[in-house]
């Protein structure tokens, strides 16, 4: 398999670029891509599904994971132990409890992407 470096990349069809244009301008918005694809009347899987698709093909940058170590205090100041709920892009959910270190997770979360 190649890698999808602007030489050996096939040129977007007006359909791709189309997409593109949207899936730029729906980042720069500020918007949530399902608010994005309210405003402009467009399918949420279609936008999420031509992302992934342009993501594949080199036309957009992979999505990176990033974790902030959080510590979860009830009403009294008592450190309470939690569980960890990573919901992904594609529709699956890692979920960790408390103790997993984090380069697992983020092993876990990248391998499933």
């Amino acid at each position: 398999m190649t890698a999808n470096t602007p030489r050996n990349r096939k040129p977007l069809t007006d359909t791709q670029r189309r997409w593109l244009d949207h899936i730029k301008a729906a980042e720069a918005s500020g918007l949530t891509q399902k608010a994005y694809a309210q405003r402009e009347g467009l399918s949420l899987s279609s936008l999420s599904y031509h992302k992934t698709r342009l993501r594949q093909r080199g036309y957009l940058p992979q999505a990176q994971a990033h974790f902030v170590a959080a510590h979860v205090i009830n009403h009294t100041g008592a450190l309470v132990s939690s569980t960890l709920r990573v919901h992904l892009p594609n529709g699956l959910m890692v979920e960790a409890s408390a103790g997993v270190p984090a380069e697992t997770v983020l092993s876990l979360v990248r391998a499933l992407r």
